[in-house]
């Protein structure tokens, strides 16, 4: 049988920095105790200190918890935490890739509201050759758009 994927069927995985990458894990749980600490010991309250921890876990999510990808013909679906977020391919401009994965973007260059208004796609083990030509097939690459221009 060829290697050749078939461009209808679906292309599925899991991605878990948390567990991929374990020496950021660690540094960035050390940092969260860190400034957790730094807090208790200036303010000396222990609230105050876990709050500040909670703000800290919340903002490394897209580190600390799995997600499941799903490209179709229809679109992207992303789930985490059983919550599912489908976007259909024409919600999508362009894209990008970078080391850890592709970035589809609402626009069509690369913005800095992609984080907002876009979705990341991070690879999973040996995928990314795989999630890179699906993505290609769907969306144009992004246009470098240079300072000042409109």
């Amino acid at each position: 049988m060829d290697d050749v994927r078939n461009a209808t069927a679906p292309l599925r995985w899991r991605a878990w920095p948390l567990v991929e990458y374990p020496g950021r894990t660690a540094l960035a749980l050390v940092t969260v105790a860190g400034a957790a600490a730094a807090i208790y010991f200036l303010w000396h309250a222990a609230w105050l200190a876990g709050v500040g921890a909670l703000a800290l876990l919340l903002s490394l999510q897209g580190h600390l918890l799995p997600r499941r990808y799903e490209l179709d013909a229809e679109g992207v679906t992303v789930t985490v935490l059983g919550l599912r977020k489908h976007r259909p391919w024409d919600h999508f401009h362009s894209y990008y890739a970078d080391r850890l994965g592709v970035m589809l973007s609402t626009f069509t260059y690369p913005s800095r509201l992609d984080s907002f208004r876009g979705m990341n796609l991070r690879f999973g083990r040996g995928n990314r050759e795989a999630v890179s030509a699906f993505v290609a097939a769907q969306l144009p690459r992004a246009e470098k758009r240079r300072r000042g221009a409109s």
